[in-house]
């Protein structure tokens, strides 16, 4: 996108550090609009008009391409105003020093310069870009008012909003008038206007002409601002004195704003479009009322902010804002004047629409001829952010588990929580109800890549902290392709700007194919078998049709992958009575001294439980297993020993309960245990993971009263906590073993 300028300014080439040619563009001018080449010898350029535009450009071979810009902020020097611009082409650095531009121009009587950054903020309720109490939108404000201290400073100067505000946190009615409120610590609510005596004296810039380079003669005629005296306007004495209560109001609410500011997240508006108005203060601002947002405005003109959302803004006071020349001394040639100092109202407008505002600052007050003014906007204001997906953020979902933005290496949000491991926990009524489990089999990677200037995208993906890989696994969607209903390839191979052809997908959700729509936000279908277990991280970046990449169309995610089998094994070695025999053995009940029988002597069975045994990873996802019996067709046969949870004294350590199995405890939705491998964890547990337990019948023998013999079952069976996003807990089961139990023969 090209930045944006106005007036007059002086275009030269700085510096060149690239192999691939370099171009800036001009255009839009009332002078200078042209293509010069990106070479230091390159002559001087004087550009001209209310509003122009520039772009820098590379060809790495097959064409001129744009390069990303970043404004850097403009300083005074030798009576100047000057600034670069940088830019970074599509070779393989990334240093913004391929081609440099030097920009400079006069400083002049009436000329203002007004600079920043432009960022986006949430988790916080009062703007964190103002020094003073700024609060942006009525949401914001039924929220801060919960707080005491922040009530109590906002009663001081909206005491009628605070009245009409209710509590009931219900959303922004369509077209709230709200305007941002500013309560300053004490003192006035709006500084007193202020004034600016200045004096010039006539100059002008000459550009001599160059037939070798055909360099037309330039002269660039100016007021040159000799010396500048600020003055309070002829206005009423505003000040006022704060009682000591009152001083205790605002020393407890800039506390406050200080802890509100420490939750803060920020971020650059990428190319936000900015217009600028001079606002004219009402009466009832002038006489020492708080802002009100009514006052006259002047349109001052517009300005985009480059990828990083820095922004530079120029503009005039017109002869009428100047009240009037000044009495006094004034030497030779020079011109002395008054004039007001301006108040700025800055408007965020939406790129698509630029007649729509989506957000309006509130005013910078007493401009200088030099400003620097750093925006915040509310994130749910920015429109822009990110442009990608209409305001949300890209990667939304696995399967049936809606996932919400990233927030400190974690995504909560839906009843769903993924945390920095990329292990899931998932309450939400549509997905599976899962704890703390893996990724596992067919997942299907949705997103939102709605920008119609979003073509292709990629994917790729790394396991913990190594090298970033390509992901290209086969995705097809179903689409209507004439009267045939079809599965149809997404997969595609496109040429990057200035790289080679690499493969990636098509942008469903922008193409004029007729894609079944309820399909569209499916951006993968990730086999787990193709991975290695642990986290891996995806990213997602979206390119337009030339090639170029969509700026705000990156986003990354961590997900858990687990293929490892599970071993599950009972020992065919069963012990009753004195006697160990293997599977289909028959076992005689034991009698005692006296000759009666032990109708519930003990069976000692020794069984293995273990996932994940290649020794591969200590981590483990059991959710469950049992060791259990059943008798002949009766199904269950009840033991007296339990299946306790699994409830860990150690890393990797279980508690010594004696049990015939164990079942997950969940603690925390984000702090997981993923050590639960099995009866590996067990104290107990003999060198090849093995546990032994000695049961008997919960109650009675092991026959009935009236039979002499009876076949029993041995199993062993559990689930696991892995989810596909659609279904969770897939079971493992052990083959069975099987041992009759008789009477004695008399």
């Amino acid at each position: 996108m090209p930045i944006s300028m106005q007036g007059a300014w002086f275009v030269k080439v700085k510096s060149k550090s690239a192999s691939f040619s370099q171009r800036y563009i001009i255009s839009g001018a009332s002078s200078g609009n042209g293509t010069y080449n990106g070479l230091t010898s390159t002559p001087e350029v004087l550009v001209t008009g209310g509003a122009w535009n520039i772009s820098i450009q590379h060809d790495p071979g097959s064409g001129y391409l744009n390069s990303t810009m970043k404004l850097q902020y403009p300083q005074v020097n030798g009576g100047e105003y000057k600034f670069d611009l940088q830019s970074n082409d599509t070779g393989s650095d990334e240093d913004f020093n391929d081609l440099v531009l030097t920009f400079r121009t006069p400083v002049t009587d009436q000329d203002y310069v007004v600079y920043g950054n432009i960022s986006y903020y949430k988790g916080c309720l009062l703007n964190p870009c103002y020094r003073i109490i700024v609060i942006d939108t009525r949401l914001k404000l039924k929220e801060a008012l919960r707080n005491t201290s922040i009530l109590n400073a906002v009663k001081n100067y909206y005491p009628s909003l605070v009245d009409s505000v209710s509590f009931n946190p219900q959303p922004e009615p369509p077209g709230d008038p709200f305007k941002p409120i500013m309560i300053p610590f004490g003192g006035p609510a709006i500084p007193e206007k202020e004034e600016v005596v200045t004096i010039s004296k006539a100059n002008e810039i000459s550009i001599k002409a160059d037939k070798k380079s055909k360099v037309e003669a330039v002269k660039y005629s100016y007021n040159a601002l000799r010396s500048s005296t600020t003055r309070k306007a002829n206005s009423a004495d505003l000040s006022t004195e704060i009682s000591t209560a009152n001083s205790n109001v605002f020393k407890d609410a800039a506390r406050v704003v200080d802890r509100f500011r420490l939750n803060c997240e920020t971020g650059p508006v990428p190319h936000a479009l900015l217009k600028f108005q001079e606002y004219d203060r009402t009466l009832s601002e002038l006489s020492g009322g708080s802002y009100t947002g009514d006052g006259q405005r002047e349109n001052l003109g517009q300005v985009n902010a480059d990828f990083f959302g820095n922004y530079i803004f120029r503009f005039q006071r017109s002869t009428s804002d100047v009240v009037g020349e000044v009495a006094g001394d004034v030497g030779s040639g020079e011109n002395a004047l008054v004039q007001s100092r301006p108040d700025l109202v800055i408007t965020l407008l939406d790129q698509f629409d630029s007649n729509t505002g989506l957000f309006e600052t509130a005013p910078y007050w007493n401009i200088p001829f030099l400003k620097r003014i750093n925006l915040c906007i509310p994130k749910e204001k920015s429109g822009v952010i990110p442009t990608a997906c209409t305001g949300n953020h890209i990667l939304q979902g696995v399967g049936n588990v809606a996932l919400a933005a990233e927030v400190g290496g974690n995504r909560v949000g839906f009843n769903n929580y993924l945390n920095s491991q990329g292990v899931i926990t998932a309450f939400d009524s549509l997905a599976p109800g899962v704890r703390c489990a893996a990724w596992h089999g067919k997942l299907k990677l949705r997103g939102c890549l709605k920008n119609p200037e979003i073509k292709y995208y990629t994917l790729e993906f790394r396991k913990g902290f190594g090298p970033w890989l390509p992901f290209n696994q086969t995705l097809r969607l179903p689409r209507i392709f004439g009267s045939l209903n079809v599965s149809a390839l997404v997969n595609r191979t496109f040429t990057p700007s200035g790289g080679l052809p690499i493969d990636g997908y098509l942008n469903v959700e922008t193409d004029s194919g007729l894609w079944l729509e309820a399909f569209k936000n499916i951006k993968a279908d990730i086999r787990t078998s193709a991975f290695e277990n642990g986290t891996h991280t995806f990213r997602i970046q979206g390119y337009k049709g030339d090639g170029t990449k969509f700026a705000s169309a990156k986003e990354e995610i961590k997900l858990y992958l687990h293929n490892s089998t599970t071993t599950v094994d009972i020992d065919s070695n069963v012990t009753l009575g004195g006697a160990t025999l293997g599977d289909c053995a028959l076992f005689t009940l034991p009698v005692d001294g006296s000759g009666t029988v032990i109708e519930n002597a003990p069976i000692t069975i020794r069984f293995k439980v273990e996932h994940n045994p290649d020794g591969s990873s200590p981590f483990g996802f059991i959710n469950g297993y049992a060791m259990s019996m059943s008798r002949g067709a009766t199904g269950d046969f009840g033991l007296n020993v339990p299946v306790v949870n699994a409830n860990f004294v150690g890393v990797g350590v279980l508690d010594g309960v004696v049990n015939r199995g164990r079942d997950y405890l969940h603690i925390d939705n984000l702090s997981c245990n993923t050590r639960f491998k099995g009866t590996v964890n067990e104290v107990s547990a003999d060198p090849s993971g093995y546990y032994t337990v000695t049961v008997q019948p919960a109650s009675g023998g092991w026959l009935e009263t009236d039979q002499n013999f009876c076949a029993f079952g041995i199993h062993l069976g559990g689930t696991l906590r892995l989810t596909d996003g659609a279904s969770g807990y897939p079971d493992f089961r052990a083959t069975g073993v099987l041992i009759g139990i008789e009477r004695p023969q008399p």
